[in-house]
């Protein structure tokens, strides 16, 4: 599924991940998700996979929240999401260890 909940507002999206989370629960169907939105991977998937460069799977994660109901305000669902955009963002990683600001 491509962006399935992209177009979408923020209410509205999150109940949709809740019935699309309730459904896979129940059915147990093997679902790829395609989304931009880290806090939806966490959500919904149980493996993320980080593109590079051409389309290509540059990381293969196993989520630690995948067989769990995480809320978004856990503490836990939020670090993982920090975890997740630093691998996202290696660029960023650099220039904090360099000590350097984008501005």
């Amino acid at each position: 599924m491509d962006e399935p909940f992209s177009a979408l507002d923020a209410i509205t999206r999150e109940e949709m991940q809740d019935v699309f989370r309730k459904l896979w629960q129940q059915e147990s169907v093997t679902t790829i998700l395609v989304t931009h939105y880290v806090e939806e991977a966490l959500y919904l998937g149980r493996q993320i996979a980080v593109m590079g460069g051409g389309g290509q799977i540059s990381e293969l994660l196993e989520n630690p929240a995948g067989d769990q109901l995480l809320h978004r305000s856990d503490p836990k669902f939020f670090e993982l999401g920090r975890q997740l955009r630093k691998k996202l963002r290696p660029e960023e990683n650099e220039l904090s260890a360099e000590g350097g600001d984008r501005g």
